[in-house]
């Protein structure tokens, strides 16, 4: 099956090159069928969820392709997403579009090459390893160690400063390109993850119901663009899957969709492809972009439709709001919170506002900040006290 997809992705190249786009077009459905069986047989009825696909397709660490037991399902994961994404192709694509589809072609088969080959490499491995230990035992004739298949098709995976000029061009003047397939779709499509990031920080603000931190002079101060994120995800509670964050004793709390974990991977990857931009899988940019739909989908609460946020409930919002202050205070002394006139969030379904924090609540949740801040300081003087020792004692 992998050596009829690389044929396919070799037909699928020539017919593009020839410009015979239709056949070129119908070959690669041929190919996404191919990877969906493919993927089947593999998987043997095994389904993965969205948030175990997370921890793996988010993760910013590589794993060893020279450790079976380690690499093996991660690529397992890949592999099912992969399937994914070539169903959710098949549903889409239109033959009318095909040669708008060029860069769509080359990038899925680049991406299908490199998990197909990795996927055969660490099967072979494992035979290998196998057949080494027999051979060790018992003699007779020493086992090759398998290579990892050589890819026929690539792409540049960076965005140069010259691709980003283009990029930024072709964006600004859209209305002005004659043809929707000369635009640079390869440079495009992967800065979704800015625009997703930014999702992400709207919608933690909204909920939270503040509109801006702001210093002495009531100037916007930047750093804190993801101070929302930080909190709820400070005061997540300790289940392993957990969907909700909770506030001193218990006086608040936020549920949201998904759990906060995924959200805290999500996060991470957008923010390391805007500091650091690298062209990732497109499964795996496609799965991204379904996260956030995953994320904001609009609800019904109490049986009252609403579109303004995704299905995230807060209980005690004066309480939430109150210990916020608090926590971007111990953030930053010089940073304070500019709220709405009426603090009235639209970016939640407020299941109470509880009543304004009482002197014992105010002494709790100073308590705990106060804990909080401790806490940190220890973690900073221990990372202190490693680098001064390093500094001094260790050779350069």
């Amino acid at each position: 099956m992998i050596n009829t997809i690389f044929n396919l992705c070799n037909t699928i190249s020539k017919e593009m090159e020839s410009k015979n786009y239709t056949n070129a077009y119908n070959e690669f459905v041929h190919m996404l069928d191919s990877i969906i069986s493919f993927r089947n047989h593999e998987m043997n009825g095994k389904v993965y969820s969205d948030d175990d696909i997370a921890i793996v397709l988010l993760s910013l660490k590589e794993f060893n392709f020279d450790n079976y037991s380690k690499a093996i399902e991660p690529l397992k994961i890949h592999l099912y997403t992969l399937g994914k994404f070539a169903e959710k192709l098949k549903a889409n694509i239109k033959p009318q579009y095909a040669e708008r589809y060029q860069t769509l072609f080359l990038d899925v088969m680049t991406d299908a090459q490199h998990v197909l080959s990795a996927y055969e490499y660490i099967i072979a491995l494992k035979n290998y390893n196998q057949q080494l230990g027999k051979f060790k035992a018992c003699g007779g004739i020493e086992p090759i160690k398998p290579l990892i298949r050589a890819a026929n098709i690539g792409r540049n995976p960076n965005i140069n400063l010259f691709d980003r000029r283009t990029m930024i061009n072709s964006v600004f003047w859209l209305e002005q390109h004659p043809d929707i397939k000369d635009l640079p779709f390869r440079d495009l499509r992967p800065h979704a993850a800015i625009l997703i990031r930014q999702a992400l920080e709207i919608m933690w603000r909204n909920a939270i119901g503040y509109y801006r931190i702001k210093n002495q002079n009531g100037d916007t101060l930047k750093q804190f663009t993801q101070i929302g994120w930080k909190f709820i995800n400070q005061y997540k509670t300790k289940d392993k899957n957990t969907c909700k964050a909770a506030g001193t004793n218990n006086l608040w709390s936020i549920i949201v969709p998904v759990p906060i974990k995924t959200l805290e991977m999500l996060n991470n990857w957008c923010n390391n492809f805007t500091h650091e931009p690298w062209i990732n899988s497109i499964y795996i940019q496609w799965f991204v972009t379904e996260q956030l739909w995953r994320v904001t989908q609009p609800a019904t609460f109490n049986g009252h439709w609403t579109s303004l946020h995704g299905n995230i409930q807060i209980t005690g919002l004066k309480y939430m709001q109150y210990e916020f202050e608090q926590y971007v205070a111990r953030e930053n002394h010089k940073a304070f919170v500019d709220w709405p006139t009426n603090r009235k969030n639209q970016g939640a379904f407020v299941v109470n506002e509880g009543k304004e924090p009482t002197a014992k609540d105010i002494r709790a949740i100073r308590l705990k900040q106060a804990k909080i801040n401790i806490c940190n300081l220890t973690k900073e003087l221990h990372n202190e006290c490693i680098a001064f020792f390093k500094l001094m004692f260790c050779k350069q």
